[in-house]
């Protein structure tokens, strides 16, 4: 673990440590015990298919963005994209989301910032979904007579997830911008013009500098400006674009399946689809703020204060969100390792950019055996 790593974790674990004293602070330990015993665990293997289905479904629109670079396979895409979101579960820093374009620039030949600005559009995607189910929940559910309720400095409320909805929408509009810049080759150029501009006014260098940046320094930044915006050309059709929305929206709905699953397999839990849904986009932003690997603590926290929105609290509303962030977690971790064990990927903990690099290599090097 690098120097980076080791101070997010430090910075990281109080945090998370804290959710959790935040989430079960009030939660006698018998009747959690109680809460697990009385589980009809039959209603996990629906969840766990269900969990694994939207992975499929993200591979599938992977293959999709990339499809104007590549026809990939599904296997070739499936399996470093497990691999990216195992590493994420076990390592800090979200080094996942570097190892799995990594991964697939060395494997499939595609141009690193090319493969990472396809996961940036998929973020992207993934947002816009997150805030459109967010604002039905609001257009749709009881919301008005939700209480308030504290968590650490923060009060939780409709007006609280209304200025988050607000300032998510804000994000999401600044990155589609910048991906249509990107798009729009006049602005691009524009953009590359501006750079030769920088580089030819800049203070303080010589002729002979200068005269480097000009001809190795502008030529990389440009030719990197057009492998980014050469991630981005799978939204650039309206078709394309309606079929990624299609699938992210499958994703999102299917992740509902697993949290409805798990509220049948106890009798606490006596939550309808919609809260439910509610429940699952509230966690997801709830895991946006800094936390250990797997979101260990800051799930349960947000678990925790948004099943108290709908009444639902102490050792059922506990019990609930221990139970989905294993069923949720566990299965990705064991099908990234398979995948990792399939195509020969070995990591450790000290995942420093040489260390992957050599990992990268070792992958070829078996294939060619």
């Amino acid at each position: 673990m690098n120097k980076a790593q080791q101070t997010g974790m430090i910075i990281a674990l109080p945090l998370s440590l804290g959710a959790l004293y935040l989430a079960f602070r009030h939660v006698p330990m018998v009747e959690l015990t109680a809460y697990f015993t009385s589980l009809n665990y039959v209603w996990l293997l629906p969840a766990i298919l269900f969990c694994l289905l939207g992975y499929v479904l993200r591979a599938l629109r992977w293959q999709l963005l990339l499809r104007h670079k590549r026809q990939l396979r599904f296997l070739p895409a499936f399996h470093p994209m497990m691999i990216g979101f195992m590493l994420n579960s076990i390592l800090p820093g979200r080094v996942g989301e570097v190892v799995r374009p990594a991964l697939l620039a060395r494997k499939e030949k595609i141009p690193f910032p090319t493969a990472f600005s396809t996961i940036a559009a998929e973020r992207v995607l993934d947002l816009a979904i997150l805030l459109s189910l967010l604002a039905l929940i609001f257009g749709f559910a009881d919301m008005t007579s939700a209480e308030v309720h504290s968590f650490g400095d923060y009060r939780l409320s409709t007006d609280t997830l209304a200025l988050i909805a607000k300032n998510m929408a804000l994000l999401c509009l600044a990155l589609i911008g910048i991906i249509i810049c990107l798009q729009i080759n006049t602005l691009r150029n524009h953009g590359k013009a501006i750079l030769r501009k920088l580089v030819s006014h800049l203070p303080g260098l010589s002729a002979g500098n200068r005269k480097t940046m000009e001809n190795r320094v502008l030529p990389s930044m440009e030719k990197l400006l057009d492998q980014i915006a050469s991630g981005f050309d799978g939204l650039r059709k309206p078709s394309r674009l309606l079929l990624c929305l299609v699938f992210s929206l499958g994703v999102w709905l299917i992740q509902v399946l697993p949290f409805w699953f798990l509220a049948q397999a106890g009798t606490g839990i006596p939550a309808t689809m919609v809260q439910l849904t509610a429940v699952m986009v509230l966690v997801n932003f709830f895991i946006a703020i800094p936390s250990v690997p797997g979101f260990w603590g800051i799930w349960e926290a947000g678990i925790v204060f948004s099943l108290a929105l709908f009444g639902i609290r102490g050792a059922d509303a506990a019990g609930y969100a221990l139970l989905t962030h294993a069923v949720l977690m566990f299965p990705v971790i064991f099908v990234g390792l398979g995948s990792a064990l399939l195509t020969g990927f070995r990591f450790s903990a000290n995942h420093d950019p040489e260390a992957c690099q050599k990992d990268l290599n070792d992958c070829d090097n078996l294939k060619k055996r």
